[in-house]
């Protein structure tokens, strides 16, 4: 008899479970009204070397870093409480579009 074992490599790239995220928070808040979480899994089996975490990669204009995230939860929160009128845009409506990037702990890391 032989038996052969097939294990799994990091060849899957982590994938965000939704295209899209939103949340509202209100002026002078510190919190959301309820949890920002990101999540993305990855097709690899689960494991110490295939486990997803993710970090933001904040755009360029955005020089205060209004918001962190948690590497491992995926949970985003304000730095500070946001002032409305602080933030520069035209119209009635402020907002921030955040890019977010999944990297796993595998060997090699997949993007």
């Amino acid at each position: 008899v032989v038996k052969v074992v097939v294990e799994d490599v990091n060849d899957h790239p982590p994938v965000f479970q939704q295209r899209y995220y939103e949340a509202r928070i209100m002026e002078n808040s510190d919190t959301f009204p309820e949890p920002f979480v990101l999540t993305a899994r990855d097709a690899d089996l689960n494991g110490e070397y295939n486990e997803s975490r993710s970090k933001v990669h904040p755009p360029e204009w955005r020089p205060k870093k209004n918001f962190t995230i948690r590497p491992l939860t995926g949970q985003i929160l304000p730095t500070a409480p946001l002032d409305f009128e602080a933030i520069d845009q035209e119209g009635d409506i402020r907002y921030f579009n955040l890019t977010e990037k999944a990297f796993d702990l595998g060997e090699p890391s997949s993007e």
